[in-house]
C-alpha cells in the first residue's frame, strides 16, 4: 500500500507544471494585445498634439505675410508725394543725345521778359536764365549763353517762357496773306492759326522763323507770312 501512495505523487507534480505553462501560454497573447492597444492609442493621439503645435507657426506666417503689403503701402505713398512736390518734365534729347528734363516748380518769371529755372541735362542739374526775347539762356556757373539746337530745347523755352512779359518780343509785323500757321517749333507741329490780316508781335528771328505769342502761348511763324 505504500508503494501505491508513492507511484502518485509524480502524476500530480506533472499536473502543476501544465498548469502554469497554459496559463504562460494564455498570458503572453493578450499581453501583446494590450500592448499593440496601447501603441495605437499613442499614436492616434501623437498627430493631434502635432497638429495643435503647427498651428501657432501657421498663424504667425499669416502675421508675416500681411508685413510687406503695408511696407509696400508706404513705399508706394512716398514717390507720390515726391512726384507731386518735384514735376518734372521730359523734353526728349538734345543735339549731344543727353536728356533734357525741366524742373516745373522751378520756374519764376521776373522782368524784362527774363525767367529763371533749373534743367537737367543728362545727370547733370543746371541753373538757368532765359532771355525769352531772343529765345536764349545763360547757364551757371559757366555764364554761358546758350541757344536751342534741337525741338526738345525749342520746347524748353517755350514752356519757361509762358507766362513771361507780352511786351518781351521786340519787334512788330503785319500778317499780310492769312490764314497763317502758328507752330509750336520751326517747322514743328501746328499751334494755331491767324486767319484775318493784322499787326501781332515778333521776336528776334531765328533763320527764317519768327517767335510769337499770336496764339496766347510761344509759338513761331514763318517769314513768308510777315510784312514788316
Amino acid at each position: 500500500m505504500r508503494n501505491h501512495t508513492k507511484a502518485k505523487s509524480p502524476s500530480n507534480h506533472g499536473f502543476s507544471n501544465q498548469q502554469a505553462l497554459l496559463a504562460l501560454l494564455v498570458a503572453f497573447p493578450l499581453g501583446l494585445i494590450a500592448l499593440g492597444v496601447l501603441l495605437n492609442v499613442v499614436n492616434k493621439s501623437s498627430p493631434k498634439q502635432s497638429t495643435s503645435q503647427a498651428a501657432p507657426p501657421a498663424r504667425s506666417q499669416t502675421q508675416n505675410a500681411s508685413s510687406p503689403i503695408s511696407n509696400t503701402s508706404s513705399n508706394n505713398t512716398a514717390p507720390t508725394e515726391q512726384v507731386q512736390d518735384n514735376t518734372i518734365l521730359e523734353l526728349g534729347e538734345s543735339s549731344s543725345g543727353a536728356a533734357i528734363r525741366l524742373l516745373l516748380k522751378s520756374i519764376r518769371h521776373g522782368g524784362g521778359g527774363r525767367s529763371a529755372f533749373t534743367y537737367q541735362l543728362g545727370n547733370a542739374t543746371i541753373e538757368a536764365i532765359a532771355n525769352c526775347a531772343d529765345r536764349s539762356w545763360i547757364s551757371y556757373p559757366e555764364n554761358r549763353v546758350n541757344r536751342p539746337q534741337s525741338p526738345a530745347t525749342e520746347q524748353m523755352l517755350i514752356r519757361v517762357c509762358e507766362g513771361s512779359d507780352r511786351n518781351t518780343l521786340p519787334g512788330v509785323a503785319i500778317v499780310h496773306d492769312p490764314p497763317s500757321n502758328v507752330r509750336v517749333t520751326p517747322n514743328g507741329a501746328f499751334l494755331c492759326t491767324i486767319d484775318t490780316k493784322r499787326t501781332i508781335r515778333v521776336g528776334q528771328p531765328r533763320a527764317e522763323w519768327y517767335p510769337t505769342e499770336a496764339c496766347g502761348r510761344a509759338g513761331f511763324i514763318h517769314r513768308s507770312q510777315l510784312q514788316f
